[in-house]
């Protein structure tokens, strides 16, 4: 009998465990699940200039293509230039696959250069999870290999861009996304604040302002606040492309700010 009994509780405490684990935090329940109706971007180049405190630190080079009729491929090759790769050598490679129906993320691969060392990570998004894999090379410290990370709708930075830009965007219009770039996750809340012109090195457009709060979350999926980042705003062309324009930040180390400088169509 009192095998019964332990063999119930047994059973009672791992459907309770499950429950638990299955079930989702309060804050995803305004997490922005579907795509909008905007179409996706077509293939094009585009050049970006990144300041620190008005001095240019660092250029990025853009290229999006469809390598089939499925989905959406963003390569990213970013460096640190001028007084900043004096202090701060970084050299970067990105290769980020989407779904062109969803604008579901579905790998992430990318590789960073400094002075030291090499950083390697990999990610293969699924509905519910993904799996990373992240290492250094050279690293005394062995190999984790792959690691599966519970976090339903996660978003690398490509996908995040389309599922913003695929919205109707109206004036006061909220979009909250999970985003995982690379180590870390955040909740990103994403505020239409207004429609105004922009000028930037590429011309001038007109604009959708974006307000941006980023919110960490831990290994326990709880919301953490992110002392890193003060404030972010950010524009998108307020036309047929929805480009990013410019992104402005406050941060820990100073005012940062993003540009487009050039941009060529390649279709």
């Amino acid at each position: 009998m009192k095998g019964h009994v332990c063999l119930v509780v047994v059973i009672f405490c791992l459907g309770t465990a499950w429950a638990a684990e299955k079930k989702q935090p309060d804050w995803m329940s305004g997490i922005t699940t579907q795509r909008g109706s905007f179409s996706a971007p077509e293939p094009m180049r585009a050049t970006y200039r990144f300041s620190w405190n008005g001095i240019e630190a660092g250029r990025g080079y853009f290229v999006y293509s469809r390598p089939d009729a499925s989905h959406l491929r963003l390569e990213a090759k970013l460096s640190s230039t001028g007084l900043a790769r004096t202090f701060w050598p970084m050299d970067s490679t990105t290769s980020s696959i989407a779904s062109l129906e969803t604008f579901r993320p579905v790998r992430l691969e990318q590789e960073e250069r400094y002075r030291r060392d090499r950083r390697i990570t990999r990610i293969d998004f699924a509905d519910d999870h993904l799996l990373r894999e992240r290492y250094k090379v050279p690293d005394k410290s062995p190999r984790q290999g792959v690691k599966r990370i519970r976090l339903a709708h996660a978003h690398d930075l490509q996908s995040a861009l389309l599922y913003l830009r695929s919205q109707p965007l109206s004036h006061g219009e909220m979009v909250r996304l999970i985003v995982y770039p690379q180590g870390t996750a955040y909740l990103a809340t994403i505020r239409v604040t207004g429609r105004e012109r922009v000028r930037v090195p590429a011309g001038e457009f007109p604009a959708i302002r974006l307000d941006l709060h980023l919110v960490q979350i831990n290994k326990k999926r709880e919301l953490e606040a992110n002392k890193k980042v003060r404030r972010t705003t950010g524009w998108i062309s307020d036309d047929a492309d929805r480009l990013l324009l410019k992104i402005d930040a406050e941060i820990f180390i100073g005012s940062v700010q993003c540009e487009l400088v050039a941009l060529e169509k390649t279709r």
